[in-house]
């Protein structure tokens, strides 16, 4: 299914600038009327391949498409002059690259993959053409003798209509891929040497937003942030939802959220310097709540409408998540333009800032003209204006005008700040100016052999002298005569000592338990006695709840020919019947099941 219907309909409202065909610019040419060296061709509109089409709507194509190259490759290989005669004042030429803007099939477009090779080798040179035919119109300076000066150059292009926002639009979508850096030199060469183009842009973003604003109203809903285009009418309530309104109109809200989404998205990706013209006008905040509003009530009626066909609903579904996709990289962006890199790059645009004021005022310090920028907002043609003229803010009058910049702390060395276990050990070089190299050896010591370094008994002998303090130990200390009790540290006796328990065992000997001293000697005890008295415990609790024990069974009974007790019958026929829990799979109960019924003789 193609779209080429919605082809600029989204974004046509876009033109600020009406086109006046009774005036064009004059060029610098020697002729006085330029006019008459336009050549007298006309130039075919473009329509796109056929889908599926009959072999004479295929015929149809190939012969127009043949028209449009030969014409177009005709048009590149004019001198510089007559090329330009041809662009401004041919309007058919114009008429014929407007039609291939609107009409030629996008990437997620059926038509977009051709169904012959002759179709698509055909497509092919037509994109080529129609390329390199805007490629030339966006060069201003081909060689030294074939040029036009640039303001000259600005004035043609944007005075006769030869781009605007909506073709550059269709420009980066079309040919975006693969061609993204030279399409950005294309672009920047235009709005550089044009730069009334930046103004057209601003005014485009408002209608872009426009767009998002349509498709919330055709779906019945509403973007927080929305502009009020008019005041909301009673019957608002009835509008249309995704979900009821018709087929038709539902498959081309989709198609006209897939190609706005996908061309807004190719233009700041290829020339970013778009990006800060549509944050000016909120556009993030406003792309996110379209999100958040509209993307679930269409995937919803994606899945619970019933499309009759199949194929349709997996191409909208793919074109709904592309345009998702689109939206969320297209924030992404956004972001990094006018968020992340004004960041990452303000080290050197502050510099940039400060040379150029003190270039005018070199008496002044650069902490003074820092404290000024951030006063007004980094606008350094404000700062020279107020200065100049004597009316700075108040806070600043109070500053010093020659304050030098103040010095920024330097972080601590990493090495001098680092923190290891091994801090001032005898391999620290990063503390110590020598260390021991005969301590530090690589893999076995030169002259060593295994035995003799199990021999080596060193590291023994090392700790001997810190263990030997610990080896004696005694109950007495026998003072020799000239000695005193301080010589071993024994003069710690206590006068008021206070000795009334320690001849009496308090509590030792209480009624309410073994003595202290027989648990002493219990402290590990018989595990039979223990085992004894946990089983005299049991038969107590089951004597005092009335528990009485099972009967052991007995199966054996007496030998055979002697005749069984009651009990051993019992027990017998009590075990047959309980092995169907255990084994046999059941067998004996249904044995028994079939001897009930008479199927098996007893």
């Amino acid at each position: 299914m193609s779209c080429s219907k919605h082809r600029r309909c989204a974004l046509e409202p876009t033109r600020g600038r009406k086109r006046n065909n009774s005036s064009f610019v004059s060029l610098p040419l020697p002729t006085v009327q330029t006019d008459l060296m336009k050549e007298e061709r006309y130039f075919v509109p473009y329509k796109p391949p056929p889908e599926d089409g009959s072999p004479a709507e295929v015929e149809e194509f190939l012969e127009h498409a043949k028209f449009i190259t030969e014409d177009l490759e005709w048009l590149l290989a004019l001198p510089h002059d007559k090329f330009w005669c041809q662009v401004v004042f041919d309007e058919s030429l114009q008429r014929c690259l407007d039609s291939y803007l609107h009409h030629a099939p996008r990437g997620l477009d059926l038509a977009a993959v051709p169904s012959s090779p002759a179709v698509a080798d055909m497509q092919r040179s037509v994109h080529r053409a129609v390329f390199l035919t805007f490629l030339r119109m966006a060069t201003h300076k081909e060689s030294k003798e074939n040029f036009i000066t640039p303001a000259v150059f600005g004035e043609i292009i944007y005075e006769n209509f030869l781009f605007d926002i909506p073709k550059i639009l269709d420009l980066c979508v079309l040919f975006g891929k693969g061609n993204s850096q030279l399409l950005h030199k294309m672009i920047e060469n235009i709005f550089t040497q044009q730069p009334s183009y930046y103004s057209d842009l601003d005014e485009t973003v408002p209608t872009v937003l426009q767009v998002f604003d349509t498709i919330l109203e055709k779906c019945g809903l509403q973007c927080e942030g929305a502009t009020a285009m008019e005041p909301m009418k009673l019957n608002a309530h009835k509008q249309p939802t995704a979900l009821t309104m018709s087929q038709q109109d539902f498959v081309d809200i989709i198609m006209y959220l897939c190609d706005s989404t996908t061309t807004i998205h190719a233009f700041l990706d290829i020339f970013p310097a778009a990006c800060s013209s549509f944050h000016s006008h909120g556009f993030v905040s406003r792309l996110t709540s379209f999100y958040g509003s509209v993307v679930p009530d269409l995937e919803m009626a994606i899945r619970k409408r019933n499309l009759d066909d199949k194929i349709l609903q997996e191409d909208l579904w793919k074109r709904l998540s592309h345009s998702c996709r689109k939206m969320v990289e297209t924030t992404h962006l956004l972001l990094h333009h006018t968020c992340l890199q004004p960041i990452l790059e303000g080290g050197a645009e502050l510099e940039s800032l400060l040379s150029c004021i003190k270039d005018l005022l070199p008496d002044l310090g650069e902490g003074f003209l820092l404290a000024c920028l951030e006063e007004y907002n980094y606008n350094s043609e404000l700062v020279i204006n107020n200065i100049l003229e004597d009316r700075l803010a108040p806070s600043l009058d109070k500053l010093d005008r020659a304050m030098p910049r103040p010095v920024k702390e330097e972080l601590p060395n990493v090495l001098t700040s680092r923190s290891n276990v091994f801090d001032d050990d005898e391999f620290d070089i990063f503390r110590r100016d020598q260390v021991d190299m005969s301590r530090i050896w690589k893999g076995r010591r030169k002259a060593e052999n295994t035995r003799e370094m199990l021999n080596d008994k060193q590291h023994i002998a090392e700790q001997k002298a810190r263990y030997q303090a610990y080896e004696t130990v005694v109950d007495e200390v026998i003072i020799e005569p000239g000695e005193t009790a301080a010589t071993y540290g024994l003069d710690d006796y206590d006068d008021e000592y206070d000795d009334t328990y320690d001849m009496n065992q308090v509590g030792a000997n209480d009624l309410d338990g073994d003595s202290l001293l027989n648990r002493r000697d219990q402290f590990v005890q018989d595990p039979a006695v223990l085992r004894e008295r946990a089983e005299a415990r049991r038969a107590a609790m089951q004597q005092r709840k009335g528990y009485r024990p099972e009967r052991p069974s007995n199966v054996v009974g007496q030998p055979k020919g002697q005749g069984q007790t009651t009990e051993t019958l019992l027990d017998r026929r009590k075990k047959e019947s309980n092995k169907s829990r255990v084994g046999n799979h059941n067998r004996r109960t249904m044995a028994d099941r079939k001897r009930n019924k008479g199927m098996i003789p007893s």
